[in-house]
């Protein structure tokens, strides 16, 4: 394959699209934002919270929020060597805290659109807690981004290299409309399937907008043990991209300092809200 002049898209970019009543494209089928030279910025904010100790112990992680600048630039197409046409985003943090540069490469047909695959990672890996790890569903992770990766089906690669999915991934299902559900995610550990819910007017410092709200269901193949809805994801999308996205994992385990036991429980939320649209 020939080399990539991009670099990479993280998990939430899987959300960057909808459509219109006569949807229009690059490719004949889609219209927006399947147009180069488009940017997005966004505030992210992610919230550890309501930590519920088992018992009474010196270690308390109380409530914790961080905040970080997304932006997004539409790139235009990019053709693989096997004839897949695909459209690119790129995304990146600001302030650069750990260098987060990622591509995402998508595939507009007339009634849907495929994530079919990604670059991503960071030149240095995003800050590691050295006191507690997050537990969730039996599985452990270093920090907050790694957890919702995770569980919003990115996998993490190497700056250099390339995540193609099989089969791609359906982003979205049109025409867009209440009550329309399909799957997103099914492998041997969860499943994911998205429904429109409800249109919504959402106001961000980005502007108002007339939105479709999308609910994230999640069902783990191990039902007995785990709790379904401890894990949820709303997205509201409008025909500018994505205008914000919620999501909230309850009851994630906390294990403390040098101490494989459970200390307590907390929440997570992590929020993605639309500042600014513009072309470059």
């Amino acid at each position: 394959m020939k080399k990539l002049k991009l670099f990479f898209t993280p998990i939430f970019l899987i959300l960057f699209f909808s459509c219109s009543d006569a949807p229009i494209g690059f490719d004949g089928y889609y219209n927006y934002p399947l147009e180069e030279g488009l940017s997005w910025k966004y505030n992210r904010t992610f919230l550890m919270t309501n930590f519920r100790p088992i018992d009474s112990i010196n270690y308390v992680p109380d409530t914790n929020s961080r905040s970080e600048i997304i932006e997004v630039i539409s790139e235009g197409k990019y053709t693989f060597e096997n004839g897949i046409t695909t459209f690119v985003l790129k995304e990146q943090n600001h302030p650069i805290s750990y260098n987060l540069i990622r591509s995402t490469y998508y595939i507009s047909k007339p009634n849907a659109l495929y994530r079919y695959a990604y670059s991503g990672g960071g030149v240095a890996s995003p800050k590691t807690y050295t006191d507690l790890k997050l537990q969730f569903v039996g599985l452990n992770f270093n920090n907050i981004y790694s957890l919702i990766n995770y569980f919003t089906e990115v996998h993490e690669s190497h700056q250099d290299s390339l995540y193609i999915e099989s089969p791609p991934s359906l982003v979205y299902k049109y025409p867009l409309k209440i009550g329309s559900q399909w799957n997103f995610v099914n492998n041997p550990i969860m499943k994911i399937d998205k429904e429109i819910i409800r249109k919504e007017i959402v106001s961000t410092p980005g502007g108002k907008f007339n939105s479709h709200v999308i609910k994230w269901s999640y069902k783990f193949k191990d039902a007995q043990l785990i709790d379904d809805s401890n894990i949820t994801c709303i997205e509201y999308l409008s025909s500018e991209g994505l205008i914000k996205r919620t999501f909230l994992i309850k009851n994630v385990a906390v294990i403390g300092p040098s101490n494989p036991d459970v200390i307590g429980y907390m929440d997570i939320i992590d929020e993605l809200i639309l500042t600014n649209i513009s072309s470059l």
